[in-house]
């Protein structure tokens, strides 16, 4: 058996620390005035860098902790309820800020995805979401590209509401997966199985007949005029 480590050893220091400060106004009086007189004798140890003689009373205060600082049930639920909340809090931040997983469920982006195909989904290139929202701390809508595939929510698009649960707990509107056509200001037609357009400059979009993704379409987009501005003058998507 080798000698502890000075970083083991404090490490043991500090775990005693931590239940003798959680359990001071609990503890027998000699258990207390035992355990400050262990932990003194190895944080100067410690700091005197005698590895050998940290190990030894590094030693001495697991053996005394376990006879005397047993942790109650209590004790064992309260840490394991506590690592449950910081890694679902974790999970929960990481796939609402960073990247998250998702399954295509139908063939509406073929040939580019196809049925149960698995994405993972970087959060990020946009800018910085708000979790368990539609909202941003930042966002930087020119870093939107046209023919760039994205995901959005579909909360505030007409016929588009629909509800799911985020992680099988909270109510969550469900992420759609779309081929950016057009930004604002853009006009766009449809002619000859291709797509044109220009921008509100006027400009010619070339990248919607010259991107590798736009040829071909295998499914013909189609939208219902009924007067009003196509999903409220935002960006538009077909399906591919």
């Amino acid at each position: 058996m080798g000698i502890y480590r000075l970083s083991k050893s404090q490490n043991i220091l500090q775990s005693t620390y931590d239940y003798y400060n959680s359990k001071e106004t609990t503890l027998e009086p000699s258990t207390k005035n035992e355990l400050e007189r262990r932990m003194l004798a190895l944080e100067a140890a410690i700091d005197s860098g005698d590895r050998q003689q940290a190990d030894q009373l590094a030693r001495a205060l697991e053996d005394f902790s376990k006879e005397n600082c047993k942790k109650s049930i209590l004790d064992y639920t309260k840490e394991i309820l506590t690592a449950i909340l910081i890694a679902f809090l974790l999970a929960v931040v990481v796939r609402q800020m960073w990247f998250e997983p998702y399954e295509i469920p139908t063939g509406s982006m073929r040939p580019t995805f196809r049925e149960q195909d698995r994405i993972t989904v970087t959060k990020t290139p946009f800018g910085l979401n708000i979790p368990m929202t539609t909202g941003h701390f930042i966002f930087e809508p020119k870093n939107v590209e046209r023919t760039g595939v994205i995901t959005f929510t579909s909360e505030g698009i007409k016929n588009l509401d629909e509800d799911t649960p985020f992680l099988g707990i909270f109510p969550y509107k469900k992420r759609l997966i779309k081929r950016t056509i057009g930004k604002p200001g853009d006009s766009l037609y449809f002619y000859g199985g291709r797509i044109y357009g220009v921008d509100k400059n006027g400009n010619a979009i070339d990248e919607l007949i010259t991107a590798p993704w736009m040829q071909p379409l295998e499914h013909i987009p189609f939208l219902k005029f009924s007067g009003e501005k196509t999903f409220n003058n935002k960006i538009l998507f077909f399906l591919k």
